[in-house]
């Protein structure tokens, strides 16, 4: 089977908001934050739009902390989607 690419059309397309999850961070301890309000505060990457090309060069920099590794995560899957009704 061959597989036909467009050049127009994305073969990697990763939109939305990222967290590695809701855990024990100590300042949410004890607080009276809701589950929602927590996430909000945990979430690590927000507005996420990437859609890359075939045959597309993509250089990911930044400062340290600044979240590419994140975002390499994120788009392998390893973090948590946010659903945007979440983000509100």
């Amino acid at each position: 089977m061959k597989r036909e690419f467009s050049v127009d059309k994305p073969i990697l397309e990763v939109k939305g908001n990222f967290t590695w999850g809701l855990t024990d961070h100590g300042d949410e301890v004890g607080s009276e934050m809701s589950g929602d309000e927590i996430l909000k505060k945990r979430i690590h990457l927000k507005h996420i739009d990437i859609k890359i090309k075939k045959g597309d060069l993509v250089v990911v920099v930044g400062e340290m902390g600044s979240g590419k590794t994140s975002l390499l995560n994120a788009i392998l899957g390893e973090m948590i989607s946010v659903p945007k009704d979440k983000m509100e």
